[in-house]
């Protein structure tokens, strides 16, 4: 805390809210924040007090920052509207991938019928319960098909209950958590990423688009937009639709190969240089206003 006091510098740049809250306090100027998400506003009953600072980090950031960075529109619109700022002071610059670590599988990989789930910390919020649901409902037709998931904590032993009340636990492998450096091999060897979130987007939507994997989402806050044209996207909480529209995409090779074309090429969209360039545009746009 004493340095950001002591610091000098031309821009001071918060990568997240936290550390804008503490800028803007210590008075630093120009002062830019990055605000990936809006989760916190969408998680009322988890971590109270966790969550009611970060909802305090978001707010007092949008107010005092002279310019912020968001990844999508909707994070935008969202921030104007809830705290009033002027809409020229948000700038949009996508989140970017490693493509050198995500990539399409090389010759003389196989991929397993397998649905990938990555639920994170909170694994039902996330939508494992939605998914569990839609799998049990398509497990006739996709007979030869394992359901992976991966989640921690307290969500996560709730699954399990709910797969066993289904009837699919021998069909489901619960994969706890997967390192980073593991990641990318689980996405490789999926035939379709699943990503019912209620929360909305997840950096693993494009890092699988990248390794060529078929995206499915539903419609919640900006997944829309993440995804564009690039995945399928279903009907928020709609176990029928989301079920269906695995069973499209697992048995129809030709859909499954356009949506991984077309979710490898956005994917090129979401890179780090970009992000890189995105960014400096904004530290220079701001300069020049000084």
């Amino acid at each position: 805390m004493w340095k950001v006091w002591r610091a000098t510098a031309p821009i001071f740049h918060a990568v997240s809210p936290v550390g804008g809250r503490l800028a803007a306090v210590s008075n630093k100027r120009p002062l830019i924040t990055s605000i990936h998400d809006v989760i916190p506003f969408f998680l009322h009953n988890y971590s109270p007090m966790k969550y009611t600072f970060l909802r305090h980090c978001i707010g007092v950031s949008a107010r005092f920052s002279d310019a912020l960075i968001v990844p999508f529109e909707f994070t935008k619109k969202f921030i104007v509207k809830k705290f009033g700022i002027e809409p020229k002071r948000v700038n949009v610059v996508n989140l970017g991938v490693d493509l050198d670590q995500f990539h399409p599988k090389t010759l003389g990989q196989t991929r397993g019928k397998q649905i990938l789930f990555l639920g994170g910390g909170f694994p039902i919020i996330r939508g494992g319960d939605i998914l569990l649901r839609a799998f049990c409902r398509a497990s006739a037709e996709l007979d030869d098909t394992e359901l992976l998931i991966s989640g921690t904590g307290p969500e996560e032993d709730l699954l399990r209950t709910l797969a066993s009340r289904l009837g699919v636990s021998s069909k489901v492998r619960f994969l706890g958590f997967i390192r980073e450096s593991e990641l990318a091999g689980y996405l490789r060897s999926s035939d379709l990423l699943v990503h019912p979130s209620r929360l909305g987007f997840s950096l693993s939507l494009l890092q699988a688009m990248a390794c060529r994997t078929p995206v499915l989402v539903t419609d919640d806050l900006d997944l829309p937009e993440a995804v564009a044209d690039a995945g399928v996207v279903c009907r928020s909480g709609d176990v029928v639709d989301l079920s269906k529209a695995m069973v499209r995409i697992l048995t129809d090779c030709d859909l499954a190969e356009n949506v991984a074309h077309r979710g490898y090429q956005r994917s090129k969209e979401f890179s780090l240089n970009r992000m890189f360039l995105g960014t400096l545009d904004v530290y220079s746009r701001l300069c020049s206003r000084k």
